[in-house]
């Protein structure tokens, strides 16, 4: 006899029930991770995952942004998610089921909980991120039975930089901090670099969703670009005064971990390995300032091909690959 399953809003007396879950329901992805980064790059990233993971989906639930599935009184699965009405777009976020409660059909019962929610607060897409390694594969299969079809797909590489501190021949470029006179030509250049980037984007979501996704990018992305000017270290490869590229970066983890942002070459330049120069750079900044371990995230869309590459001859590897799933709704 098959029993019965009900969703509820998030009460008080099951989220710690729901935290619980999410710790054993993510340790396979842990696993996976793992074997993926290495013992000490995995040690370093996810020390204390477990509180962490339970920590953040408590808070969702504690202001109502969930659903709990309840089998016999007990708690047996959850999601969490997020609106943003600006943009009309619902996500979700932290969601599992208990192992002991698998093939009952509960995933797909909060999915379409929230999906319905996600309708009746306006939104007209919905957007989900998981892994693409094998201890996400549950995950994938529960989505895209659900209608998650178009996606981009992502990687983050990770790279062990200790005492990697070397001098490097940048063959007549001289790489330094940007000024103020710079930033023109910068912008310039990074909406250069994103006008292929979002042609790989309108192919794999397809005309309507991306138009819906990115109805003005060029206009939003100049003002989060230049946003972020103050809020990570900028740098300008140059040669005979004329800039050829730019990079940043951003420190986490008390400084430990060293991230590669924003970067981009001049399109009329590219074969000159400017990239990899100024990756070469940032590798060595990272080491001066005591980083451990340096972090880039990038998109697996033919768009990114490029930038792909010029990491890996940087030497990062370690690669987490990821997607995000969108839908209309």
């Amino acid at each position: 006899m098959n029993k019965e399953i009900v969703i509820i809003k998030p009460e008080e007396k099951y989220i710690e029930a729901s935290a619980e879950i999410s710790a054993k329901a993510w340790i396979p992805i842990r696993e996976v991770n793992k074997k993926l980064l290495g013992d000490e790059i995995y040690s370093f990233l996810h020390n204390g995952w477990q509180e962490a993971k339970k920590e953040a989906v408590r808070q969702s639930l504690k202001v109502g942004k969930g659903f709990i599935a309840l089998c016999e009184g007990n708690v047996v699965g959850f999601t969490t998610y997020e609106i943003f009405e600006d943009k009309k777009i619902g996500e979700i976020l932290n969601n599992a089921v208990s192992p002991d409660a698998k093939g009952m059909g509960i995933a797909g019962l909060l999915n379409k909980s929230v999906l319905k929610h996600f309708k009746e607060k306006g939104c007209i897409i919905a957007k989900v991120s998981t892994g693409l390694d094998e201890g996400h594969a549950p995950a994938r299969r529960a989505y895209e039975k659900l209608g998650f079809e178009k996606n981009l797909p992502q990687v983050e590489y990770y790279m062990d930089i200790a005492d990697s501190c070397k001098k490097e021949d940048f063959e007549g470029f001289t790489i330094t901090s940007m000024k103020e006179e710079d930033k023109k030509r910068v912008l310039e250049i990074a909406v250069e670099s994103w006008e292929a980037i979002h042609k790989a984007y309108k192919s794999c979501l397809g005309e309507k969703l991306y138009n819906s996704l990115y109805p003005d990018w060029k206009s939003t992305f100049k003002k989060t670009f230049t946003d972020s000017f103050d809020k990570s270290d900028f740098y300008v490869a140059k040669k005979d005064g004329k800039i050829y590229g730019f990079c940043s970066a951003r420190y986490e983890r008390n400084g430990r971990l060293g991230i590669f942002g924003y970067n981009g070459v001049d399109i009329n330049s590219r074969g000159m390995r400017i990239a990899s120069k100024m990756y070469s750079f940032l590798k060595n900044e990272f080491s001066k300032k005591g980083c451990i371990y340096a972090r880039v995230h990038t998109g697996l869309d033919n768009g990114h091909a490029p930038a792909r590459r010029a990491y890996e001859r940087t030497g990062f590897s370690h690669p987490l690959p990821m997607v995000t799933y969108y839908m209309k709704i």
